[in-house]
C-alpha cells in the first residue's frame, strides 16, 4: 500500500473517528428520550384505563384505518356483560348478549353511526336480565387523524327495578284511595272533613 493511499485513508478516517462518537452519543441520548417518553405514555394509558374501569360505564370502540378494522372492548364492559372472550370481544359478540329485538335495533343504530356518524341513545335488556342505557357517538381528534365510533354501556338495572317498584307502589296507593272513596260515597250517613281552621273542605251528604 502506497504512502498516498495511506494518507488518503487517514484523511477519510480521522474526521469519521472524531465525528462518529458524537453521532453514537446523540443516538443513545435520542433512544433514551424516546424510551422515557414511551414509558410515560404507557403509564398514562394504563392510568386512564384503570380510571375508566373504576367508572360505572363500559365502552366499545370501532375504527377503520388503512382499510383495517380496529375494535377495543373495555374491561368494564367485559365484566358488565360477562363476555366469554373478555376484552377480545367484537361488536357482534357484544350485541349478541342482548335480546333479539334490541340486538337488531343496536346493529341498525351502529351501522348508521359508522357510516354517517349519526349518534343514538337507547335502552336494551340483556339475556341475563340486566337493563342497560346505551349511547353511541362519533369521536374525532382536532386534526381528524383519529376518527372512531364509541358505544357506551351503563347498567341501569337497579334504577329500572326501583322505578318499577315505585310505579307498583303508586298504583297500589291509588287503588286504595279509590276503594276508600267508593266506600265513603256509599255510606248511608253524611261525612265531612274540616281543616286546621275548622273550615269545611269535604262534605258527602250520604
Amino acid at each position: 500500500m502506497s504512502i498516498e493511499t495511506i494518507t488518503t485513508l487517514l484523511y477519510i478516517w480521522l474526521p469519521i473517528s472524531v465525528v462518529l462518537p458524537f453521532i453514537i452519543l446523540w443516538f443513545i441520548r435520542k433512544t433514551w428520550h424516546l424510551k422515557n417518553d414511551l414509558t410515560k405514555q404507557d403509564y398514562a394509558v394504563r392510568h386512564y384505563e384503570e380510571m375508566l374501569y373504576a367508572a360505572r360505564d363500559g365502552y366499545l370502540t370501532y375504527s377503520v384505518y388503512k382499510k383495517k378494522i380496529y375494535q377495543y372492548c373495555s374491561r368494564r364492559l367485559a365484566t358488565l356483560l360477562n363476555l366469554k372472550k373478555g376484552i377480545q370481544s367484537n361488536v357482534d359478540e357484544v350485541f349478541g348478549i342482548f335480546e333479539e329485538p334490541e340486538e337488531e335495533l343496536l346493529k341498525q343504530s351502529f351501522d348508521k353511526l359508522v357510516k354517517d356518524g349519526t349518534p343514538f341513545e337507547t335502552l336494551a335488556k340483556a339475556k341475563t336480565g340486566k337493563n342497560f342505557s346505551i349511547t353511541g357517538t362519533r369521536i374525532s381528534s382536532a386534526n381528524e387523524e383519529i376518527n372512531f365510533s364509541c358505544i357506551w354501556f351503563r347498567d341501569i338495572s337497579k334504577t329500572a327495578d326501583y322505578i318499577d317498584r315505585i310505579t307498583q307502589e303508586a298504583y297500589a296507593c291509588r287503588k286504595k284511595v279509590e276503594d276508600f272513596r267508593i266506600l265513603i260515597d256509599n255510606l248511608p250517613c253524611p261525612v265531612w272533613l274540616r281543616n286546621e281552621d275548622m273550615k269545611l273542605t269535604i262534605l258527602i251528604r250520604g
